[in-house]
């Protein structure tokens, strides 16, 4: 067998070499329509890189506003916060899923 071919139901064949399926490539890769790979982790890093965008942008534009907000996130109990950001992290998945399917 020659290039990336299966050998029963474990191990691959690449350059005339058994590959253990630790060793494979993971299954969640996906092609995109210009052919890049994207992994899980670099979607990861997209979004925490969305993430910071999205926080400089409120202290880049309005650092006083920011400063309320923070003012009044201290004063929210704990138990609270707790809760709107499971919500958050929740909603987060659940459109996550949407999109990527």
């Amino acid at each position: 067998r020659t290039g990336n071919q299966a050998v029963g139901n474990a191990h691959v064949i690449v350059a005339g070499k058994r590959v253990p399926p630790v060793l494979q490539q993971p299954e969640w890769r996906c092609f995109h329509s210009r052919g890049r790979v994207e992994t899980a982790v670099s979607d990861l890093i997209v979004g925490a890189g969305l993430v910071l965008v999205i926080e400089g942008l409120i202290w880049a534009i309005s650092p006083a506003f920011a400063m309320r907000l923070l003012v009044v996130a201290a004063q929210v109990p704990e138990r609270n916060l707790r809760i709107g950001g499971a919500i958050a992290v929740a909603a987060g998945v659940v459109l996550v899923g949407l999109v990527r399917g």
